[in-house]
């Protein structure tokens, strides 16, 4: 609720820089009234390290492929075969409904740890800076830094948040990795972010 009313002051008093405000209700008041009615600016950057493993990267894989039309009704036919064998008792229902249910999960698996094994953005830690000019990417010596405005979608599952740049393309900002400023970070998509495109689920914190 606070980041929400953070987000709308910002817009109508047309304020730039909001700090996150700890989970402490009482200040988080205090500092929501100090905005709106000094209009006084902050600046904020939080700034932590992900190691990517395969758990990582087939939890978002996961969430992501299983959000597609296809693979929706690949399972649903693949419990319809299941249901059909606990009727008829024929060997190829069971076969087809195991094969069209627990085919995607596996070649995700596999996938993310070729992926972890092979790419070599994922063999080492990778920084990334959130801040009022957006989120900046450090690894191999390079950095790059992808502006809010090209930030198309936030969601999360019980592991890790997401931040999506493209259809098929998101930061993965593991819950384990971000520790302590896991509360920092919800805070800077709530308020760089478009409402509308933050899709966290708050429960699965």
């Amino acid at each position: 609720m606070i980041c929400r009313l953070l987000f709308l002051c910002r817009r109508l008093k047309g304020i730039q820089h909001i700090p996150y405000l700890k989970n402490d209700g009482f200040t988080s008041i205090l500092y929501l009234v100090l905005l709106c009615v000094t209009e006084k600016e902050f600046t904020m950057e939080v700034e932590f390290s992900v190691q990517m493993t395969t758990s990582k990267l087939y939890d978002f894989n996961l969430q992501h492929s299983y959000k597609k039309p296809v693979s929706i009704m690949a399972t649903a036919l693949g419990v319809v075969f299941i249901f059909l064998f606990a009727n008829y008792l024929k060997w190829y229902y069971l076969a087809g409904g195991i094969l069209l249910i627990v085919y995607l999960p596996i070649s995700l698996l596999r996938s993310s740890f070729m992926k972890v094994k092979m790419i070599d953005f994922f063999r080492e830690p990778v920084t990334y800076l959130l801040n009022d000019e957006g989120i900046t990417v450090k690894a191999q010596g390079e950095e790059q830094t992808i502006p809010w405005e090209n930030c198309t979608k936030a969601c999360n599952t019980r592991q890790s948040y997401f931040v999506y740049t493209g259809k098929n393309s998101a930061f993965i900002f593991p819950k384990k990795d971000m520790g302590d400023k896991t509360g920092d970070v919800l805070m800077m998509i709530n308020t760089h972010m478009d409402p509308k495109s933050v899709k966290i689920k708050f429960g699965g914190l």
